[in-house]
């Protein structure tokens, strides 16, 4: 299981560390990818796309490192990009999602498919976590509140 749980936070910070990498070489580009889906004023597109770039690449490095809130930070993204991804089905859009910056040239479907196995394995590492035998061990003895 241990085998397991570091091949999902391995491909899951990985996988956003170089979404965001790939992003990071031709940002423009991205940001051409969120304008099509147009749901974001023009005047926002480039600052959410460089914000979402660094977004993925602290969250990937945070999975790597294994923080908690870096993980519920990547599910909350892999869910915020299935919604915008089912938009961009439900009206037609026939374009790379832009996952992987040019190097991407999955559909809409695929990408939908990818990020609901990563969302997978993300709750794979949180429900891990939660049930870990090895987590820290706290004191039987409870402090005292005193209230004046």
């Amino acid at each position: 299981m241990r085998l397991l749980i570091l091949f999902c936070r391995i491909l899951c910070g990985g996988f956003f560390i170089v979404s965001a990498l790939t992003k990071l070489s031709h940002p423009s580009d991205f940001a051409l990818t969120i304008a099509a889906f147009g749901l974001v004023l023009p005047a926002l597109i480039t600052p959410i796309a460089w914000l979402l770039i660094l977004t993925e690449l602290v969250v990937g490095l945070g999975v790597l490192c294994r923080r908690q809130i870096a993980l519920v930070g990547m599910m909350a993204l892999l869910v915020v990009f299935m919604a915008v991804l089912s938009y961009g089905m439900a009206i037609g859009l026939d374009i790379n999602c832009g996952c992987l910056g040019q190097a991407d040239l999955s559909g809409l479907p695929q990408a939908l498919g990818r990020d609901a196995v990563l969302l997978g394995m993300c709750l794979l590492l949180w429900f891990k976590r939660a049930s870990r035998q090895d987590a820290p061990k706290y004191s039987k003895r409870i402090s005292k509140i005193t209230w004046r």
